[in-house]
């Protein structure tokens, strides 16, 4: 019986040992986000590059898109 439960013990430590590696991977793995993706916006006369997701926040708050129009001294 005492040896079958530290089989037990030392079975359940390696399985969560080996997971818990791979979740750290999982992590680490840079991943495929809407965040990687910058959009160009005039914004109060500058031109900025913001995240995707963001847009429609700039927008409503009155940017257009595209770089600002340059201006002829």
């Amino acid at each position: 019986m005492r040896k079958s439960r530290r089989f037990l013990t030392l079975s359940l430590a390696m399985i969560l040992g080996a997971g818990a590696f791979e979740l750290d991977s999982l992590l680490t793995t840079p991943a495929f986000a809407q965040s990687d993706f910058l959009v160009t916006l005039c914004f109060h006369n500058r031109t900025i590059q913001v995240p995707f997701y963001l847009r429609p926040r700039y927008i409503a708050g009155g940017a257009m898109d595209g770089p600002c129009p340059a201006s002829n001294p």
